[in-house]
């Protein structure tokens, strides 16, 4: 599957817009044998300047810890985008067609005790009724660890 699979899709998902102001997700992680490791909410706060999206993030996870967030994402085009936030290595490299967001990037993931740098393929779709479904492939070495999906709404 690629982001230009989407590119004729009557839904248009428009980051800077979709983002403005505040959203709520809700989701859950899987690791590589299906078994449900952890929930999460995670209240979002963005604001769209001079070709930057600023996305504040406050993760809530199921056993009551939290993880403060910022993204600056700068609108390089009308499909892409360039982030970043301080524990993704590198850009985050965003492409968005249609009515679908793709994000790919390296996060140093907290594990238990650990910190571990997990390569992400993080698929984002806007439905009619204004909910994005998001579907993230975590992997280490090319072998898929984990998957994250989320609702992601509107305030």
């Amino acid at each position: 599957m690629r982001p230009t699979d989407f590119k004729d899709e009557p839904l248009r998902l428009v980051p800077e817009i979709y983002f403005e102001g505040k959203s709520r997700g809700v989701g859950v992680f899987f690791d590589r044998f299906g078994g449900l490791q952890t929930s999460f909410v995670v209240d979002v706060e963005g604001s769209f300047r001079d070709d930057i999206l600023t996305l504040t993030e406050k993760l809530t996870y199921k056993n009551g810890e939290t993880l403060d967030r910022v993204y600056v994402i700068k609108k390089m085009s009308n499909n892409r985008y360039i982030g970043t936030t301080p524990d993704v290595e590198g850009d985050i490299i965003i492409e968005v067609y249609g009515n679908t967001m793709k994000w790919t990037y390296d996060l140093n993931q907290k594990i238990n005790n650990s910190i571990v740098l997990l390569h992400f393929n993080d698929w984002m779709h806007l439905q009619p009724d204004g909910i994005i479904l998001n579907r993230a492939y975590a992997s280490k070495f090319g072998i898929r660890v984990g998957e994250v999906f989320m609702s992601i709404r509107k305030l």
